[in-house]
């Protein structure tokens, strides 16, 4: 029994290393995407859903109507999830036609017992204009020419939604930088997806569809009432109405950025509830994915506990795998961030480690046992 309970341990660390380099391996075969400007313009409608977001939707407005992007050729849908705060009043703030500001009570009750994002999206894509529907949150900052790098990306490729690359900026402490590195890995292992012709991640922070497909694939019937997902269930569709027309735009010119959390609780919170949509997905390579790292972290630190009853090679045996996570993850986001051109974050890669390594193994466990969490004062159920 405890030949076997080493092997265990032994081969999720070699197979987690294996599996990092293969995805980098992926990634370098992705080609990246050289911005070139297109004479022809579509009209894209913005859906942002926002919830008392006062601190940061100015910044996010100024961003957009900031693009190198003709505003007769954009509208932005702001659809207000009953905030509490003067999110709405900042935004009237903006003198500019091409916003428009829908409420969600106007469309469903306070009491809605299903996902109130996707609601809000939906109720955003009936009132757009444009051919193709672009998601983005209230708290991001987009670069200059985002929606150009969207516009020439889509003029080349026959596609039926992008999914862009999303970054956190400006961290202030260790903490933050470690959920900076953290998500500049998963943009790598996103696009590796693709690459594979296997997507399984995206971000609705920065997703662009068609919308006659969107309609075609009767939207977010039949996983209405799972709170969040609004991104990942939307692909799966797609990816298997139009296998080949699914593309991650692996480009810096179309990057949105947004804030990592600044406290433990809240990015507690956000983990758990971004937790609830991968068990609902029918492809589980998202699972797989999210599954192995986990179960590597949860090993190392279950082995750092019980060490002492146990001996000293099994010591020796967790210090090897977490030496090879430690270099599987190297490996890793060092490509990532120098794409990224966010280098910097490496600084406190071996705090990140830490972190990354505990984090991962107490919120998995924590979202096996926790029933329900919250998002802005909304309870949502977790099961």
């Amino acid at each position: 029994m405890t030949n076997f309970f080493y092997f265990y341990i032994l081969f999720i660390g070699i197979f987690y290393t294996v599996y990092s380099f293969l995805n980098v391996n992926r990634w370098n075969k992705l080609k990246e995407y050289k911005y070139e400007n297109q004479d022809n313009k579509i009209f894209f409608s913005i859906i942002i859903s926002i919830r008392n977001e006062a601190e940061n939707i100015e910044n996010c407005i100024a961003s957009i109507l900031k693009q190198n992007y003709p505003t007769s050729s954009f509208e932005i849908i702001i659809v207000d999830d009953y905030s509490s705060d003067n999110s709405i009043d900042l935004i009237k703030n903006f003198k500019s036609e091409n916003i428009h500001v829908l409420h969600l009570s106007d469309y469903i009750s306070s009491d809605y017992k299903g996902g109130f994002k996707k609601k809000a999206i939906e109720f955003g894509i009936k009132n757009s204009k444009g051919s193709w529907i672009i998601t983005t949150d209230g708290d991001v900052v987009a670069e200059k020419s985002w929606l150009a790098t969207i516009n020439s990306y889509i003029y080349q490729n026959n596609s039926k939604m992008i999914s862009g690359p999303v970054l956190f900026m400006n961290p202030k402490s260790i903490f933050e930088r470690f959920q900076c590195l953290d998500f500049a890995g998963m943009m790598l292992i996103t696009g590796a997806g693709y690459a594979n012709s296997n997507p399984f991640l995206c971000n609705g922070a920065n997703l662009a569809f068609e919308k006659s497909a969107f309609y075609e694939l009767g939207g977010y019937d039949g996983n209405e009432n799972i709170p969040s997902g609004d991104d990942l269930f939307l692909l799966e569709k797609i990816k298997t109405k139009f296998p080949n027309q699914v593309h991650f735009l692996k480009t810096t010119s179309a990057l949105i950025y947004t804030f990592p959390k600044t406290t433990t609780s809240s990015y507690i919170h956000q983990r758990l509830r971004w937790g609830t949509k991968t068990t609902k997905l029918k492809d589980k390579s998202i699972l797989f994915t999210l599954g192995l790292i986990w179960l590597n972290c949860f090993n190392i630190c279950l082995g750092v506990i019980i060490f002492p009853f146990i001996s000293l090679n099994f010591f020796i045996l967790i210090l090897i795998v977490w030496v090879l996570k430690l270099v599987a993850d190297n490996f890793l986001l060092s490509r990532s961030t120098k794409f990224w051109k966010v280098e910097s974050f490496m600084k406190t890669f071996l705090f990140s480690e830490l972190y990354h390594t505990f984090f991962t193994a107490f919120i998995g466990l924590l979202g096996i046992f926790s029933k329900k969490t919250d998002w802005k004062s909304r309870e949502i159920n977790l099961n």
